[in-house]
C-alpha cells in the first residue's frame, strides 16, 4: 500500500537545504559575516570582563565568549567545507585560533570565580 505525501512534507522535501544548489561565494560571505560578528562579540566580552570584574560581569563575558566561539567554529567549518578553491587554509586556521582564544578566555574567567 502506497501512502501519499502530505503537501507540507512534499514542500519540505522539495525545498530542504540539502537538495538546493549551494553557492560557494555565498557560503564564504556567510562565514566572513560570522567572523566579523564573532569578533565584535569577542571584543564586547573582553570589555565586559575588564569593566565589570564581578561574578555577574564574568558570567556575562563568559556567555559572550561562548557565543563568539560557536560562531568562529561555524565559520571555520564553512571555510573547511569550501576547500582551498574557495577559502584559504588560513581562513580555517584563523577562525579555529579565534575559537580557541574564546575557550581560553572562558577558562580564565571560570578560574577567577
Amino acid at each position: 500500500m502506497i501512502k501519499k505525501l502530505s503537501p507540507l512534507l512534499a514542500f519540505l522535501f522539495l525545498f530542504s537545504s540539502p537538495l538546493r544548489a549551494v553557492d560557494p561565494a555565498a557560503m564564504k560571505e556567510q562565514a566572513n559575516s560570522q567572523v566579523m560578528a564573532a569578533a565584535q562579540l569577542m571584543q564586547k566580552a573582553t570589555e565586559t570582563a575588564q569593566s565589570n570584574p564581578t561574578a555577574e560581569g564574568r558570567q556575562v563575558a563568559i556567555s559572550l565568549f561562548v557565543e563568539a566561539g560557536q560562531m568562529f567554529e561555524q565559520a571555520a567549518n564553512i571555510y573547511q567545507s569550501l576547500g582551498p578553491n574557495y577559502a584559504a587554509p588560513a581562513d580555517v586556521q584563523n577562525a579555529q585560533q579565534a575559537m580557541k582564544a574564546c575557550i581560553e578566555n572562558i577558562q580564565k574567567l571560570k578560574q577567577a570565580n
